[in-house]
This record gives C-alpha cells, structure tokens and sequence, in this order.
C-alpha cells in the first residue's frame, strides 16, 4: 500500500498540539474580556460622573428657577399693589376732574354774567357821551369851554344853559388822529341822557362848523357792540352802496328790501342775503345797461309802497300826490339816515380801521 498506518505515537503528538493551541486561546479571550471589562468600568465610571455632574446642574438650575419665580412673585405681588394703587388714584383724580369741571363751569357762567354786566355798565355810561371831531386843537386851550359854544351854537341857547348840562368834557388821543395828523376827538359826556340825544337829533338836522371846519357829532358804542358788529360790515357796505336803509340790532341788523323786512342774525344769514341783493342789483344794472344800447328808455326801479295803501290810480292827480308823498318819504329816510349814521361808530363811518377802536380806549 502506498500509505501507511500512523503509529500510536504520532496520534499522541497531535492531540498535545491541540490542547496547547486551545490553552493559548483561552487565555487571549480571558484577557480580552478583562479588557473589555476594564474598559466598560470605566465607561460606567464616566457616566456616573456625569449623570452626577447633571444632577448637580439641574439642582442648581432648578434653584434658580425657583429663586426667580420667587422674585417674579413679588414683583407681579407688586405691580398688582400698585395697579391697584392706580386704580385708585384714577378714580380720585375721575372725581377731583368732575369737581373741577363743574367749577370751571360756575365759574364761567359768573364770567358770563359779569360780562353782562359789564357791557350794560358800559353802555349805560356811553348813554351819555357824545365824541366831537374836527374841532380846532390849540396849545392850552380851555376845551370845556370850546365845546360849550359849539354847543350852545347848535342849540341856540345860552352858554349858562349848556353848562348845566355838560359834566367831563376831554381830549383823547387816537391811532385816526395820529394817522391823519388831525385834532384829536373830543369826548363830551352830559348829565342826562336827554341831552345827548337832543345833540343827536339836532346834529342830524342842522351842520355844526368851528373855526371854518365842519364839526362831526358820533355816537358811543361799546367795544363789544362793535365786536359783534364786524362780522356784518360786509353786508353793511353793500346796503349802502345800494342806498338801502338799514339798523343795527342787539344782534346782527335788520333791513328793508323791496317792501318786506329782513332781520339778519347770524352770519350765514348776512353771506346769503349778500349774495341775493348783490345778484339782483346787477341783474337789474345789466337790464338797464341794455335798455341804452338799444335805445331804449331806462326802467325806472320799482318803488314798493308800505303795506295797507291802497294801490296809486292811473290819473296825473294821484301820480303827483303820490309823487309828493314820496318825496316825503325820502327826506325822512335822509333824516333817519343821518341819525342813524351818526350812531354808528366813528371807526365805521370815517373808514377807520376798527381795530383802532381797541387802542382808543386805552
């Protein structure tokens, strides 16, 4: 046979050599688990610590959180206190403002009364004055007795008369006086009321001269009359521009147009019957502008009768007495005018800044 049978001896030797292998291994993998144990030791050790060391910080954490919420306690403890606190002064102060307004408002409606009261005062004091323009200005002149004798002038009576009846008669200075470098105004104040208004009634009829210059008579008005008034210049002017009659009431004014009466009290009422009066009259100057160019004779405005005459018959007889009539009339209105003007404030009259008026008094 080719082979041969092992010996006893050669299995021996081969079965040595395997336990001794076997040995080696065992002891690498008994080191390799003291490693790997060595090692997971460790690692345990390492988590502890740090499952330790977060421990520690979330305790930490967790006390501050509490010290904060502590803190956020007493402030919110506090800011409620102090809400309420508010709350409080809220009210008060609510209150204390009610107690105030209530107050102002007595408060003004005395401010109103006096007021009242004193533009009655003023008025009831310029019942008696009467101012005086265009009267000669000389150096130490004795002025009462230049008003007596314009005066006693106008009245034809005697200088012993007007004495009697004059009380304060002076000279003030003025912005139109400066402006104009005219004599300064004259202010003449009477005993009694009576006689200012026979001065009016008489300066109406008859002119006053001094020294070859006409004497202007005005009468007194309040500043507040003149305050009240000035939002119804514009209306004013256009009425005289249009030669129609009109006065002044305690509010706004009244007027006559086209036979019917017009009280205007406020303001939006005077720009609407501005409006109106301003459109018709230059409607009607257009008609008659065109009445000329063809020739035509100019129609001659209506003139409206007061109510309760009678209509005017179509015969010359009625024509004339009516036409007599009217003329009547007019010097009446030219009269009343008159009046009226001269109680009109002089800033109104002579074209006088009203303004003036303010420094005037001072």
């Amino acid at each position: 046979m080719a082979y041969r049978l092992r010996s006893e001896k050669d299995t021996k030797d081969s079965r040595t050599t395997q336990k001794r292998a076997s040995i080696s291994e065992e002891v690498q993998v008994k080191d390799m688990t003291e490693m790997i144990l060595k090692e997971l030791y460790r690692m345990q050790e390492k988590q502890d610590a740090y499952q330790k060391l977060a421990q520690e910080q979330m305790a930490e954490f967790k006390k501050e959180i509490k010290n904060e919420l502590k803190g956020m306690k007493h402030d919110i403890g506090t800011l409620s206190q102090e809400l309420k606190e508010l709350k409080n002064d809220k009210v008060e102060l609510r209150n204390l403002h009610g107690k105030l307004q209530r107050e102002v408002q007595i408060l003004e409606q005395k401010s109103n009364k006096l007021e009242a009261k004193q533009e009655v005062l003023e008025a009831k004091e310029l019942e008696y004055q009467l101012r005086l323009r265009n009267v000669w200005e000389e150096p130490r002149e004795n002025i009462r007795m230049v008003v007596i004798e314009i005066l006693a002038n106008l009245l034809q009576s005697s200088k012993e008369d007007i004495e009697g009846r004059l009380d304060r008669v002076y000279r003030i200075n003025t912005n139109y006086a400066k402006r104009n470098k005219t004599a300064r105004d004259v202010i003449v104040n009477f005993t009694k009321k009576i006689y200012r208004d026979e001065m009016l009634k008489l300066n109406s009829e008859n002119s006053i001269t001094y020294k070859e210059k006409k004497v202007i008579i005005l009468k007194e008005i309040p500043m507040d009359t003149i305050n009240k008034r000035r939002k119804y210049l514009f209306l004013a002017d256009e009425l005289k521009r249009h030669n129609l009659r009109f006065r002044w009431e305690k509010e706004g004014l009244m007027t006559t147009y086209r036979g019917e009466k017009h009280w205007i009290t406020s303001e939006g009422k005077a720009q609407n019957f501005y409006r109106k009066i301003k459109k018709e009259m230059e409607e009607e100057e257009e008609f008659d502008n065109t009445d000329r160019t063809t020739g035509k004779k100019p129609r001659q405005k209506q003139q409206v009768l007061p109510q309760g005459r009678k209509k005017a018959d179509r015969d010359q007889q009625a024509r004339e007495e009516h036409s007599i009539e009217d003329n009547k009339t007019e010097e009446e209105g030219e009269s009343e005018g008159e009046v009226e003007e001269s109680s009109l404030n002089h800033s109104e009259e002579e074209g006088r800044d009203p303004k003036d008026r303010e420094e005037d008094q001072t």
